[in-house]
């Protein structure tokens, strides 16, 4: 690793740690999803069932399954996963998860603006970006560390996409289609949100930095490349969705014109800890902050000032992100109804101001132009204005990035237990519960497999959370009833030949008739539909090409 890495890492760490302190704490705190740790739970025992892309829960759905990871962008819990077989508790893996994502961030906007105005202005746009407000209300408000990680893809995408525009390579390529992918399996709202600006930013950077065909088509391959790499998850979870109860989410509480903020928002120093209501007194922040808005003008004025003086790179770098920037706050605002309600499939982002995920990237990307003109960049005197900056930064801000309080025991939500998680987990996230399955008040079942007629004799061979096989001796005909909610790719087996379900109760479960008599084997299992087989292979297909292109090195694109 190089020496100037390094010095990053060490400078990321030092700036991170205030707004990370909590988690340094052995208790842990209350947040809006506190799921992250069951969802952990559910999917490492699923990959040691072998159970591979994950997309069933085994003990969600109130002990009779769901397909959890088949909608909800599963990336975060693959990391946290990874650094769970480290050894560390599925609590303090997802600790580290939000660490990592608090220093990959500050790294990538560091280099982000350091590439354009130096190592001043990386600095100062770095520690923005991590003192953002909004940051801390994903972090220590509402829980969101999918989106806190969709954030940080965001600004990869946007490194990746800088470094494409001004040298297109097969190297380069292949980067910015894997960040594409990543942001995509972060979180999938806000990349639906994030991609079309992304995409105009694209376009527009190639074109009026490489005026030829051959690089504008190659982009559009490039951002179809990522996508692909995240078929295996984006392609079922769009197509699937008519089998859950997925339209909870757009209804009651989440729809989403109870959620539209007025402009004076973005400016409001308020904080709490509640939740977001329709009119402009949440209990919940959506402030911008004030030093982040101050330099982001100062950045966006310095352009017209040193209009002469300034490169049409970082020209065009200003002027796109203030462009992104009007467009996200206003598509938060009322003043935008009218396009969200033109579009049906806006009513699943369920809050406009997801918005503010991608306005705190840009914005504080233009930070970083605030102090490219600062007289005599290498003088004592700026170096103490940018730690008074950086300080002034994170003082304004620090108090935003800590829990409203902390838990007595961490085990009373962030449990590991498969029946506390049957029992008191389900109820907090039903969004995925095929569509006959019960939503509410409903008994984890004593046993996954009964018969009736009872059975005297059964042996269970295998029991995982995507398949099962039992021996049984019937002395007359029976029906075998599988306390697991029925979703398509679910297929049950008689003495190794597929059956097909004698009926789905009104519940959801799975039942069949079997006629015969004597030893009989049962067995069933998650398969993957013609759909995502399809979708599976995309996928791999795009990550072969991502690892030639990666491999054969950093042409360029001449």
């Amino acid at each position: 690793m190089k020496i100037k890495n390094l010095g990053v890492i060490l400078l990321g760490v030092v700036i991170c740690l205030p707004a990370l302190w909590p988690f340094f704490q052995p208790k842990f705190f209350h947040l809006h999803d506190w799921t992250h740790v069951a969802r952990l739970v559910e999917m490492d025992q699923a990959l040691k069932d072998g159970h591979f892309p994950v997309r069933w829960s085994r003990n969600l759905g109130y002990g009779y399954g769901m397909p959890q990871f088949n909608f909800y962008a599963p990336l975060p819990y693959y990391v946290a996963e990874l650094i769970h077989l480290m050894g560390f508790s599925p609590l303090v893996s997802i600790k580290l998860l939000v660490m990592v994502n608090f220093l990959v961030s500050f790294m990538v906007m560091y280099y982000l603006a350091e590439s354009r105005w130096g190592k001043w202005a990386g600095v100062v746009a770095g520690t923005a970006f991590i003192y953002a407000p909004y940051r801390a209300v994903d972090t220590y408000v509402r829980g969101s560390f999918g989106e806190l990680t969709a954030i940080t893809f965001i600004a990869v995408v946007i490194f990746c996409l800088s470094r494409w525009i001004q040298k297109p390579s097969r190297e380069q390529f292949a980067w910015t289609a894997l960040a594409v992918g990543g942001l995509i399996l972060s979180h999938n709202l806000v990349a639906f949100l994030a991609l079309p600006l992304l995409v105009i930013v694209a376009f527009s950077g190639v074109w009026l930095f490489q005026r030829r065909l051959r690089i504008v088509i190659l982009t559009g391959l490039m951002f179809g490349l990522g996508i692909g790499v995240a078929a295996f998850y984006a392609i079922p979870a769009l197509r699937e969705k008519s089998a859950t109860q997925v339209d909870v989410l757009t209804t009651g509480f989440s729809d989403y014109h109870q959620h539209f903020l007025y402009l004076r928002q973005f400016f409001q120093n308020t904080w709490g800890y509640g939740g977001s209501i329709s009119g402009p007194e949440d209990n919940i922040s959506f402030s911008l902050g004030l030093i982040q808005v101050v330099l982001t003008i100062i950045g966006g004025l310095s352009l017209l000032y040193f209009r002469k003086k300034t490169d049409p790179v970082s020209k065009f770098i200003i002027i796109i992100s203030g462009a992104v920037v009007v467009i996200s706050m206003l598509m938060s605002t009322f003043k935008a109804q009218w396009f969200w309600d033109l579009l049906p499939i806006m009513k699943y982002v369920q809050f406009p101001w997801r918005y503010l995920s991608i306005i705190i990237v840009f914005l504080s990307l233009m930070t970083g132009a605030a102090v490219h003109w600062l007289p005599g960049k290498s003088g004592w005197y700026t170096g103490l204005v940018i730690i008074f900056i950086i300080t002034s930064i994170i003082w304004l801000n620090m108090g935003y990035f800590r829990p409203e309080a902390y838990l007595d025991n961490n085990d009373s939500l962030y449990y590991t237990d498969p029946v506390r998680i049957q029992k008191e987990m389900s109820g907090i996230i039903p969004d995925f519960l095929p569509k006959q399955a019960e939503a509410k008040n409903v008994t984890p079942p004593l046993y996954r497999f009964t018969f009736n007629p009872s059975v005297e004799t059964v042996r269970i061979m295998v029991d995982r959370t995507q398949e099962f096989y039992l021996n049984a001796k019937l002395s007359q005909p029976t029906t075998f009833s599988a306390n697991i909610y029925y979703f398509p790719g679910w297929t049950m087996y008689l003495n190794g030949q597929e059956k097909p379900l004698t009926e789905i109760s009104s519940s959801g479960m799975m039942n069949l008739s079997i006629n015969e008599t004597g030893e009989v084997a049962i067995s069933g299992k998650f398969q993957e539909t013609p759909l995502r087989a399809v979708a599976n292979m995309v996928s791999v297909g795009s990550l072969f090409i991502c690892g030639y292109l990666l491999i054969k090195g950093k042409n360029n694109y001449d």
